[in-house]
């Protein structure tokens, strides 16, 4: 069964001074980039934002975030409440350009029964392109009552799979301001 995706774009964009996901490179919004990476290994896409429906126009299903301000764990509990069915979830952040699918589906084919978290590891975890299973909701909600809202934390908190950044790899990234997303647009990555 594939997994469902969701992607993150309900942060305040404070380094960008705007919305990141709508900021436009080759054409294109962000999340419309990371949208098509993901939608072949996943069984649905859902963009977490602030309100219900922030992307409805560029036509991707939205939803709200459950508890906003808690950053990308607090998306990651949002995306395990409102997963149709216990398994596997994609978590994707809205400002990568340059993710290939056959990554996204590497991912996939190392979710196997008894993990509970599968990331790419360059030297630290890739938690913002990653496979989180339901069963890791509580880990998750310790977290946030705990106040550890590092991703990584959870992932090392849960049997985990860590795997070998793909080939290519390099050539992604993240457009966190407006100094990445021109340099990107320039070609620059």
């Amino acid at each position: 069964m594939k997994p469902q995706g969701y992607i993150l774009a309900g942060g305040y964009s404070s380094r960008m001074g705007r919305d990141k996901g709508r900021e436009v490179v080759d054409g294109t919004p962000l999340v419309s980039h990371i949208a098509g990476a993901i939608t072949e290994s996943v069984a649905s896409v859902t963009v977490i934002a602030k309100t219900d429906g922030a992307y409805s126009d560029l036509g991707f299903a939205t939803i709200a975030d459950k508890t906003p301000d808690l950053g990308p764990l607090g998306g990651l509990e949002t995306a395990m409440v409102d997963a149709d069915t216990p398994g596997w979830v994609l978590l994707a952040a809205c400002d990568w350009v340059g993710v290939q699918g056959e990554w996204v589906e590497t991912l996939v084919q190392a979710s196997v029964p008894g993990i509970h978290a599968v990331a790419f590891n360059d030297g630290r975890w890739q938690p913002l392109l990653a496979l989180y299973h339901t069963d890791s909701l509580t880990t998750v909600r310790d977290h946030i009552k705990e106040g550890k809202r590092a991703m990584w934390q959870v992932i090392e908190a849960v049997p985990n799979a860590r795997l070998s950044p793909p080939p290519g790899w390099e050539s992604a990234g993240q457009i966190n301001d407006q100094a990445a997303l021109a340099k990107w647009r320039a070609g620059n990555r």
